[in-house]
């Protein structure tokens, strides 16, 4: 991993964080503003989704509108960088996004656990993987 992408999973989480700095210096980002500073890494600028993560009825419905608008596209494997949608509270609701990094491996941002790298494949995880997700904007 290079400095840049150390640097952003140095970041913590906050609601409606959008890579705002903390009085230390910190990057502040919610799990789409981290998305959102993943893709921005790899050059791909992604739109912006405001509702408030913990809000996982509006989440989800604004996750289906952007699932059939013509900026995504859904793939059946994973890619570098491609969005990796989450059902963690129930079952194919997608309330929670990471961005894929290759060899298995996704980075994404959680309110107790902050930033942090794990397996697709592993549990987890892998009981809440949805889908995998490439912009085409």
């Amino acid at each position: 991993m290079d400095s840049g992408l150390r640097m952003l999973c140095n970041s913590r989480y906050v609601p409606a964080g959008r890579g705002e700095l903390d009085n230390h210096g910190i990057h502040q980002f919610d799990c789409w503003g981290f998305v959102m500073a993943v893709f921005d890494y790899f050059g791909v600028t992604v739109p912006d989704y405001t509702e408030h993560p913990d809000n996982y009825s509006l989440v989800a419905k604004l996750y289906e509108s952007a699932s059939v608008s013509p900026l995504w596209e859904r793939i059946e494997s994973p890619e570098v960088p491609c969005l990796v949608a989450m059902a963690t509270v129930m079952p194919k609701v997608c309330n929670h996004f990471g961005v894929y990094l290759g060899n298995g491996v996704f980075v994404h941002v959680q309110k107790k656990n902050g930033v942090h790298t794990a397996r697709i494949d592993a549990a987890p995880w892998a009981k809440f993987v949805h889908s995998f997700w490439r912009f085409v904007g």
